[in-house]
């Protein structure tokens, strides 16, 4: 009797969870490859300021948390090699609301003084619905014409982040948005 009760409750927790992933994997990906840039409003270092394609420069957008050991890597990296992302938007988001007034913005100094970067505070529920499940940090690439050409969650290496700029310039992104 006890083994039929034990074997019951993981068939239903077997069926559970399989369901689980299957409406899961349902559900309609947010901001999918080929997807336009999203508008998104956010508070910069100069007051309120919209997330826009200007079709002059590629897009590089980072959430990160100033907490995750991950993304003060990105921003250090990205501040060590700023001079290989010429031609690049970068735009650093994190939903902290005090990080623009802190100490901790000023160690990348080469982010914070560059004209094609700008740093923000976005709200996270709605970055979240926006761009979708967030792992810090997530690296989004649009093309020139505000087409999202990759995403990446997770500590990224310089090389691939200057590959996948890149191929945001490629014409099958400009022409059509899509692979």
């Amino acid at each position: 009797m006890k083994k039929k009760i034990i074997a019951v409750s993981f068939m239903v927790i077997f069926i559970g969870v399989v369901i689980g992933i299957v409406i899961q994997g349902t559900k309609p990906e947010i901001l999918p490859i080929g997807s336009k840039l999203p508008l998104i409003t956010y508070i910069s270092l100069n007051g309120y300021d919209t997330l826009k394609t200007d079709y002059q420069y590629k897009i590089l957008v980072l959430f990160f948390s100033k907490e995750c050991s991950h993304c003060k890597y990105e921003l250090g990296i990205l501040n060590e090699k700023l001079d290989k992302l010429e031609g690049t938007a970068i735009y650093l988001f994190t939903a902290d609301d005090s990080y623009l007034k802190s100490e901790e913005i000023k160690t990348n100094e080469a982010l914070l003084s560059n004209r094609n970067v700008k740093y923000g505070i976005v709200n996270k529920e709605n970055f979240d619905a926006t761009f979708g499940s967030l792992v810090t940090p997530s690296l989004y690439f649009f093309s020139k014409d505000g087409i999202l050409t990759e995403k990446i969650k997770g500590e990224t290496k310089i090389e691939r982040i200057i590959k996948e700029l890149k191929k945001s310039d490629s014409p099958e992104y400009r022409v059509s948005g899509s692979k």
